[in-house]
């Protein structure tokens, strides 16, 4: 399916939110209103059949929906207030079929949220500063936890299914970088170091049993050389 900007009657053109999961493609927009108003609305959209459902409509009011995944028909979203509301960040867990909206953080400084059922994940601090904390919660038990990263200037988490991972140095010095994996069921975290200076993991996607990354090694001239490289992992 191609959807060009002038026969976009569902406004995924102009959304920057899109989550998919099986044939169904969900998104958020914000649509413009004769009194300048916006309506933020979250919509989905089943791709065999390109039936459209709006799931969630409501007029701006200080804040609106960002960042989301889905799982098991399931969203767990980023809310996001103006500078007027303080800029605050919130992460809220969107069930089409249980109605309202239901907040998984009132603390105003949780985002960049990552979701595979039945666990949610998300940054604890400000956005734009280095990830510190993370926040889980188990949408089955409604049990939650925090774990603190090892190592400094960690990057925002990403998940696979029972897997969080991210990258960061692991020391003082800014020298050596490391993949980090937490595992939710054996509640361990799991280092891949760097062997080298300023030797970097970037673009790190873990799938089943194969994580993947790119490395960047920066020799003492020239530009950094770029490796794609793989493993199996347990």
């Amino acid at each position: 399916m191609i959807i060009d900007e002038e026969n976009d009657t569902a406004g995924l053109v102009k959304s920057f939110n899109f989550a998919a999961e099986g044939d169904n493609l969900y998104w958020d927009v914000l649509v413009p209103q004769p009194d300048q108003q916006y309506i933020d609305t979250i919509s989905t959209m089943n791709l065999d059949t390109g039936k459209t459902v709006i799931l969630t409509s409501t007029k701006v009011n200080g804040w609106t929906w960002s960042l989301f995944g889905v799982s098991k028909g399931r969203l767990v979203v980023e809310q996001d207030g103006d500078q007027n509301q303080g800029g605050g960040t919130n992460i809220f867990l969107f069930d089409p079929a249980g109605g309202q909206p239901q907040a998984l953080s009132t603390n105003g400084a949780s985002d960049m949220p990552v979701f595979v059922y039945p666990w949610a994940a998300w940054k604890s601090g400000l956005r734009y500063q280095w990830t510190k904390d993370i926040q889980i919660y188990n949408l089955q038990t409604s049990q939650t936890r925090s774990i603190t990263l090892p190592g400094l200037d960690d990057t925002d988490p990403h998940m696979d299914g029972m897997r969080i991972y991210w990258s960061g140095y692991t020391d003082d010095t800014f020298s050596y970088f490391a993949i980090y994996i937490f595992d939710l069921i054996k509640n361990a975290i799991y280092i891949y170091p760097g062997t080298e200076k300023q030797e970097l993991f970037t673009d790190i996607a873990i799938h089943g049993g194969v994580i993947a990354w790119i490395r960047w090694v920066s020799p003492s001239t020239g530009l950094p050389n770029p490796y794609l490289e793989w493993t199996t992992i347990n």
